[in-house]
């Protein structure tokens, strides 16, 4: 079954899924909480009966907020703002002009104009990261004709979601439970892709947090990544895939390692 997607984004694990989803399955649990659910896709794919996302992007959040409270106007828009072309590969200032310029000409509401520039802004730019130059890749507008395919499903599946707009921790206090398994995919503190930057006292603050849970949690790390070995200690276990960029110079494709940790594996 092909998987959902909305729109591209730093660090997205559309290559751990399959793990992901087994993990899931094992614990044994009812509710999954997405505790950095970024772009959402782990959660528009895993099995749940009852998902709760959380990112600390507000912008994000509002995305799929404005999915869940009006999916038919965003579906209806989306399409007119394909045909008029504006999905297509230029400059994030050119792209966020002419939007903003077409949008000003439509009946288009402001919650629905922001949502759909910040999916059209993350699909065009470089990593899906929103903020860069735009991308080189020239799938774009097939990608985002596809995006608009998929809008009723991934609006069915975020109708049943609890979306939350806060840090880690008030939430894993809030939804804490035997039957709740929480999935963490924190920011790369070597990285700036994301809203907020990581350092070592947040992941101090995270492994604090689940050390004293009541429920179950899956964690991934890039492996090479030694600082958070030293703080999480070494992984239940390693999952290997194929890096899709290649080595500069060489155009080999390297594995890549991730770590995993969970609480009932053991």
């Amino acid at each position: 079954m092909e998987k959902l997607r909305l729109f591209k984004y730093p660090g997205t694990k559309n290559s751990l899924l399959q793990p992901l989803l087994d993990l899931f399955r094992s614990s044994g649990c009812i509710t999954f909480v997405d505790l950095f659910g970024g772009s959402g896709y782990v959660s528009l794919n895993v099995p749940s009966e009852r998902i709760i996302y959380n990112d600390v992007n507000p912008e994000i959040c509002r995305v799929f907020e404005t999915i869940k409270e009006d999916p038919a106007a965003v579906r209806r828009h989306f399409g007119e703002a394909l045909r008029a072309g504006l999905f297509k590969r230029e400059s994030l200032e050119r792209a966020d002009a002419n939007f903003r310029r077409w949008a000003s000409t439509r009946d288009v509401a402001p919650d629905i104009s922001e949502a759909l520039l910040t999916i059209l802004k993350h699909t065009i730019s470089f990593g899906g990261e929103g903020n860069t130059y735009a991308t080189r890749e020239k799938a774009v507008i097939p990608y985002s004709r596809k995006t608009f395919e998929m809008l009723p499903a991934i609006a069915e599946k975020v109708s049943r979601w609890i979306i939350e707009n806060s840090d880690f921790e008030p939430i894993i206090r809030k939804y804490d439970s035997d039957s709740v398994l929480f999935y963490l995919d924190p920011p790369y503190g070597s990285k700036k892709w994301y809203h907020n930057t990581f350092s070592s006292d947040d992941y101090f603050r995270m492994r604090n947090a689940l050390h004293s849970i009541r429920g179950k949690y899956v964690m991934n790390f890039d492996y090479n990544d030694r600082k958070l070995l030293e703080i999480f200690g070494e992984p239940d276990f390693v999952y290997e895939v194929q890096d899709l960029n290649q080595n500069p110079g060489t155009g080999m494709r390297p594995n890549r390692r991730y770590y995993f940790s969970t609480n009932f594996l053991h």
